[in-house]
């Protein structure tokens, strides 16, 4: 075993480095004692919050990966192996009862706190819950320079918390809400400033900005430091309300704020290539089997093979969960009514985050790993599709 010297001597202790093994970074280091993030002082907002009509789950304490503590979880059982399984999807439809809450806090050891957005937080009926999400604390001074000049007086309203990156996070509640997006990404560099490639050679971008919202949430005060990789604590920013007053704004000041937030965007995707048209296409009365597919195959068909799980509904969009994970919302289906799979989840193989697929494309990449052609030809094995007749024939 290998003591690794750690360069902030003066707040953390040494890394312990087992050899064949990864230890978190988060079992070496030494908590600083601050009362305003003990077990006491969760349980207590964890009362407030929930009463103020937000809806919470309890972060691990122990590896500092932000995630869901398991240990207080409930644990149904998985109706495949029949094992107990820990989840929090149940709070992402209701919030947890007083005496979740108070099993919360009488299990032992540190555990913080994240608050759910959508539907579940949104206080009353028909709001919703919405944090749009700053990477970098720097990148929300142009922002709220923006907003303040079209509209003097809405960020001092908001409530802003510091995050340990740092960035920050802005909470606010609407009655017009989504799910998670992207809002604004910048590329990716080098130690050199130059641009880097990702695995695909391909620039690499990374997230600026983005909205957490249904399906999401956002560790918050007073969660303990350990809760964070860096060993650093969430905080208010200074005049900020607490999130037990989370303000209601109008649609119209929910837009300005998105559109301020996009304006960050500092990242141009690359132009596609663009096939010349071939000579001699078919006529108009054919039907290719990448439409035919698009109009005939259900979603199900398409995901379910490959492990995905839907698990919910809002109105006519259905909510995923990728392989691999057992709750949570990785994918919706036919947002606002556009019939595409839209993926948030960077953990996805053979689709990319932040792309909508129709369900010809998502097949293509799922089955013939991007390859149209032979897609299409196997769909047309399968009896999609009209071919043409020549002339004269029946």
């Amino acid at each position: 075993m290998t003591i690794l010297p750690d360069k902030d001597a003066g707040r953390k202790a040494p890394v312990i480095e087992v050899p064949g093994k990864p230890v978190p970074d988060a079992w070496g280091r030494v908590d600083q004692v601050d009362e305003t993030t003990s077990r006491e002082r969760v349980h207590e907002a964890s009362l407030r919050l929930v009463e103020a009509g937000l809806s919470i789950i309890p972060v691990e304490g122990y590896e500092g990966s932000k995630s869901p503590d398991t240990l207080r979880l409930p644990h149904p059982r998985d109706s495949v192996t029949g094992k107990p399984k820990s989840s929090w999807s149940a709070f992402q439809f209701r919030r947890p009862s007083t005496d979740e809450l108070r099993r919360w806090y009488e299990i032992s050891g540190v555990y913080g706190l994240a608050v759910l957005g959508g539907t579940v937080s949104g206080g009353q009926y028909g709001c919703g819950l919405e944090v749009i999400d700053f990477d970098d604390a720097e990148l929300a001074e142009p922002w709220a320079e923006e907003v303040g000049r079209q509209a003097p007086g809405l960020v001092a309203r908001l409530v802003r918390v510091l995050t340990p990156r740092p960035g920050m996070h802005v909470y606010y509640r609407c009655t017009r809400y989504g799910v998670c997006q992207k809002l604004a990404f910048g590329a990716v560099k080098d130690d050199f400033g130059n641009s880097a490639l990702d695995e695909k050679g391909r620039p690499a971008r990374k997230t600026l900005v983005e909205m957490k919202a249904e399906g999401g949430y956002c560790l918050i005060p007073p969660s303990p430091a350990r809760c964070h990789p860096s060993m650093r604590l969430y905080r208010y920013a200074e005049g900020s309300p607490e999130l037990t007053a989370v303000p209601t704004i109008t649609p119209e000041e929910r837009e300005l704020l998105l559109k301020a937030a996009r304006s960050l965007n500092r990242w141009q995707e690359p132009l596609p290539k663009v096939q010349p048209p071939k000579a001699g296409r078919k006529a108009s009365g054919s039907l290719l089997p990448g439409d035919d597919f698009n109009a005939r195959a259900s979603w199900a068909d398409i995901l379910t093979p490959h492990g995905w799980k839907m698990v919910g509904r809002f109105g006519e969009e259905q909510r995923w969960c990728r392989p691999g994970k057992e709750d949570g919302v990785s994918a919706t289906v036919n947002h606002n009514g556009s019939g595409l799979l839209h993926v948030f989840s960077s953990s996805v193989e053979k689709l990319e985050a932040d792309r909508s697929y129709s369900k010809f494309t998502a097949y293509a990449h799922l089955e013939h790993k991007g390859d149209f052609k032979k897609a299409a030809a196997e769909l047309r094995k399968q009896g999609y599709g009209k071919k043409d007749l020549g002339t004269g024939k029946r």
